[in-house]
């Protein structure tokens, strides 16, 4: 009797022991391999999973959140360091803690697509600005390179000093390839003009460039390039010529103005490489 008791009790215990003791997850056979009521990727805990993998930028501070201030004025590029301005004409930085102009409001361009800060660039015969930094990497000789970045256009009226609403009548402007120059050396020195940095400086050398047709939205827009040279700085901004279109009459207050954010630089072939992101909807049995 006592034999058969304790086999009862052995039974028992065995069973209680193989019903709370369950395998470990096993992540992509479908099955509740450790009992806890969730499969797969819906074990959140057994089966963490970062499928969602956002593409790092070569270029310091690519969106322009960092900042040392507010801007409160144009001209203040140099509050989103590491860029700065290398030439005469002086580049606008926007951010929503302070300066932005009224016309993206109107628009619709702001928010702006990645964050609360964005920059901003006149380009027109005789004057253009450029958005200018220092890399933290050199990029290589030979090694294949892709830009992706956001831009936008606006025709402003200057008239009105820092506010800068978008014209009432604002002019279609035709198509010009935006520039992609680069610098062997991490060089701040000023370039005295306000025309492209290469009519100026031999130094910096044309590395790229898309055809771009200003619309008052956000597009995407990318430059492909292989450098020939290890390049240490880079700016974005006006061909050395601009179509016909881009000449100011006098006396005008209206001026083409384009905006920039979220400039994503990185080699060809990691630009090329698939990312997935996965999020959950409804209910898992539906």
């Amino acid at each position: 009797m006592k034999i058969k008791l304790l086999q009862i009790l052995l039974i028992f215990f065995l069973w209680i022991s193989g019903s709370i003791c369950y395998a470990q997850e096993i992540c992509n056979n479908g099955i509740d391999d450790d009992g806890d009521g969730l499969i797969d990727l819906n074990d959140r805990v057994d089966c963490a999973c970062t499928l969602s993998k956002k593409l790092v930028s070569l270029i310091p501070n690519p969106s322009f959140e960092e900042k040392t201030d507010c801007p409160f004025t144009t001209s203040q590029i140099d509050y989103a360091a590491p860029w700065f301005n290398n030439t005469n004409g002086t580049t606008d930085y926007m951010n929503a803690c302070g300066h932005k102009t009224r016309a993206a409001t109107s628009l619709g361009l702001f928010p702006f697509p990645d964050g609360d800060a964005c920059a901003g660039a006149y380009i027109y015969e005789g004057y253009t600005e450029y958005l200018t930094t220092c890399l933290d990497s050199t990029l290589k000789a030979g090694t294949a390179y892709n830009l992706v970045f956001d831009v936008a256009h606006a025709s402003l009226n200057t008239n009105f000093n820092s506010l800068l609403p978008a014209c009432a009548d604002s002019k279609i402007y035709p198509p010009f390839e935006l520039t992609l120059y680069g610098l062997s050396t991490c060089s701040k020195t000023i370039i005295k003009s306000y025309l492209c940095p290469s009519a100026s400086n031999p130094n910096w050398k044309i590395i790229g460039k898309v055809m771009y047709q200003p619309k008052s939205r956000w597009i995407k827009a990318s430059i492909q390039f292989e450098p020939t040279f290890d390049i240490k700085a880079i700016m974005l901004g006006a061909p050395c010529t601009l179509p016909a279109g881009y000449e100011m009459p006098p006396g005008t207050f209206c001026y083409p103005y384009f905006y920039f954010d979220n400039l994503v630089l990185n080699t060809l072939v990691e630009s090329k490489t698939p990312r997935v992101k996965i999020e959950e909807q409804g209910s898992i049995c539906t």
